[in-house]
């Protein structure tokens, strides 16, 4: 009743076999239905008692790739939503196999596509979409079965049925070549993903893969006498890069998203909030514009690495002109909160302040970055928010 939001499970394990998941070598198990009719009882119940009317569900793959009865189990927890008409939203995670493949038939194909269809009309919003490479030989080596075109027509078949799709997405790899970066900057801008007009999404361009205990991953690594020892803080493995151009740039990306990870994490809390109390004020739209941007801006500066990355000078300067741009939209954020509520959030307000002293000791007088030869910093500026202009458009 306080407009919150319950996890809730329809399935577990998953059929695919992707080599960086550490789950199907723990379970050792294929995919397994919860009976629909219990998984909407556990809906109806929230509905009912608790006045929950938004679900995520934590199933590695909701629609049972794979399995017979994978459609049919999906097809039926629709079917009940909508018989007792029941006023709810949910979000799902599913393989790009699950809305199309070239490898089933047409009649199969026109079967997912009713599905998915089916499920809207009960309440879903967003598909988390596990796409995670934009390149053929990345998605081999991942052991990923859905192809390159097929990851591209889930992503475009899903949008055009109204329905927003997350792309999970692990731009870089310990294995993987510059030539394989270059296809996966490339992928995520032919999809759209950063185009605001659009309903698709990447969860985080800069994502770096990790080594986890268990994966088959893990002999990879080893077979190239990469891996080295067991991080004491988690179930991951540390691990050398092959490509020494790959590795300068993940090392790079990493200290980069340091910078403001907890303060945008604490923004993407808020807009989450917003979310599910299906609240659509000025403050949201403000909050998801400026995620936009730092995401924005993520996605520059891995363009610049990967041009740019022999020339340690040339990368210090790239990196010194975007800390600029974050600069000018986390300064933006300190003016805004005089006219929203996310300034009364301690965590958010405290952020806000940290970023600021980090930046304000960097930006010197006299230490005005030059101008990058061969690198659009003009692009990432004009995309940048102009301050009147937001007063104009969502303070006012």
């Amino acid at each position: 009743r306080h407009d919150g939001h319950v996890w809730i499970e329809a399935s577990r394990a998953c059929n695919g076999r992707c080599v960086f998941c550490s789950r199907h070598p723990v379970r050792a198990t294929r995919w397994s239905p919860v009976p629909s009719f219990k998984v909407f009882q556990c809906i109806q119940k929230f509905y009912d008692q608790y006045g929950v009317k938004h679900f995520r569900f934590t199933d590695d793959d909701f629609m049972g790739t794979d399995s017979p009865e994978g459609l049919v189990h999906a097809q039926d927890i629709a079917a009940a939503i909508l018989k007792e008409k029941l006023p709810i939203s949910f979000d799902i995670s599913a393989r790009a196999e699950s809305v199309y493949s070239m490898r089933a038939s047409a009649v199969e194909n026109q079967q997912k596509e009713y599905t998915y269809k089916l499920l809207k009309k009960a309440g879903l919003t967003q598909v988390y979409l596990g796409i995670e490479s934009g390149s053929k030989t990345q998605l081999k080596r991942f052991g990923k079965r859905a192809t390159l075109e097929e990851n591209k027509l889930a992503v475009q078949k899903l949008s055009d049925w109204g329905i927003q799709v997350v792309m999970g997405f692990i731009m870089i790899d310990y294995l993987m070549t510059i030539t394989e970066l270059y296809e996966n900057v490339n992928f995520l801008e032919e999809v759209g993903a950063f185009d605001s007009s659009r309903n698709v999404f990447v969860s985080n361009p800069l994502t770096l893969l990790r080594a986890q205990e268990g994966s088959a991953y893990i002999k990879l690594l080893e077979k190239e006498g990469l891996l080295l020892n067991k991080d004491g803080y988690s179930l991951c493995y540390k691990a050398r890069y092959k490509d020494k151009k790959v590795a300068a740039i993940a090392h790079r990306t990493r200290l980069w998203t340091e910078e403001v990870f907890s303060l945008v994490y604490a923004l993407k809390n808020r807009v989450s909030k917003f979310s599910m109390e299906r609240t659509g004020n000025k403050e949201r739209k403000f909050l998801e514009k400026v995620l936009h941007q730092f995401k924005l801006l993520d996605f520059y500066y891995l363009k610049g690495l990967i041009r740019k990355v022999e020339d340690d000078g040339l990368v210090e300067e790239l990196t010194c002109q975007l800390q600029h741009q974050r600069f000018r939209l986390v300064k933006i954020l300190f003016e805004a909160k005089d006219y929203f509520s996310f300034g009364e959030d301690t965590l958010i307000d405290k952020e806000i302040d940290r970023s600021l002293k980090q930046y304000d000791s960097r930006m010197l007088p006299g230490a005005e970055c030059h101008q990058l030869n061969g690198f659009d910093v003009q692009a990432a500026q004009t995309d940048i928010l102009d301050w009147q202009w937001i007063k104009e458009d969502y303070c006012v």
